[in-house]
């Protein structure tokens, strides 16, 4: 529950498939990048907590982690700054041009979904789903460096569709855990899928489902790890949603997290 609670479950998760992708694709990605990429990832979790920790309106009927972080909104700040910062100097010291660049557009996409976030995006993009950006986001966010360190013999066409993939799983977890936290949601007046696309509900079990027998088909053709992985998580998140009425909100949450972390399972075997 602390990794979540301290936003640390979201940068774990991403260095994990960040370190399964540079194995599977056979790029070297040193430390340092790394550690970008994690302290980006937490900086980017902290704020958006922090946000919705200043936004909201009837903490009691809350979740858990938005009560912590409105509770202790004052060392989360100062976990934010120091984290901001020392990515600041991780990127001034490693990263190349390519990998700003290719940074900079990842920013992009965050900024397009904050804006999501602050209902001021137009008509256009109010019919996506937030948490469907959100999921996509993260899954080319995690990998981006990947593609930032590669040379010609790179393999774009499995490394596109397998982070594609990656993203829709992703996508599929933040629609569900909305779906289990919409009490919260409509309790702080935040926009989910729950009040801005409720017909989808329904569905999302038996989407989770056919990810994983995408992802389970893949894994025979090409770029195994990768794909197993994704069908670890997403055939997990599918037994999830299945056994939802039987678990707490907090479990849910905690456990549609932990799945995520199937990289640290196949690791070892690549």
């Amino acid at each position: 529950m602390w990794p979540n609670l301290l936003c640390l479950d979201a940068p774990l998760i991403a260095v994990s498939w960040q370190c399964l992708f540079a194995a599977c694709f056979k790029i070297q990605q040193p430390i340092a990048i790394q550690l970008m990429l994690g302290l980006g990832v937490w900086t980017i979790y902290l704020a958006d907590r922090l946000y919705d920790a200043w936004r909201a309106i009837d903490i009691p009927n809350s979740t858990a982690r938005l009560r912590f972080a409105k509770k202790h909104s004052p060392a989360l700040v100062i976990l934010l700054a120091a984290a901001a910062s020392l990515d600041l100097v991780l990127i001034m010291l490693f990263a190349s041009q390519r990998l700003i660049f290719s940074g900079l557009g990842i920013a992009l996409l965050v900024a397009i979904y904050y804006l999501l976030r602050l209902g001021k995006s137009g008509n256009f993009l109010h019919r996506i789903p937030r948490e469907v950006l959100c999921g996509m986001v993260f899954a080319f966010g995690s990998v981006f460096t990947i593609q930032s360190s590669a040379d010609s013999t790179f393999k774009g066409a499995t490394f596109y569709p397998a982070t594609f993939l990656f993203g829709l799983v992703c996508s599929a977890n933040c629609l569900l855990i909305s779906s289990w936290e919409q009490d919260s949601d409509f309790a702080n007046a935040d926009p989910s899928i729950a009040s801005t696309h409720r017909y989808l509900l329904p569905y999302l079990s038996s989407v989770t489902t056919l990810l994983s027998i995408v992802s389970l088909s893949l894994s025979f053709l090409t770029c195994r790890p990768v794909f197993l992985a994704i069908f670890l998580a997403s055939f997990s998140l599918s037994l999830i949603s299945r056994y939802e009425k039987r678990l707490s909100v907090t479990a849910l949450r905690v456990l549609a997290d932990a799945v995520f972390l199937s990289p640290l399972l196949v690791l070892p075997f690549v």
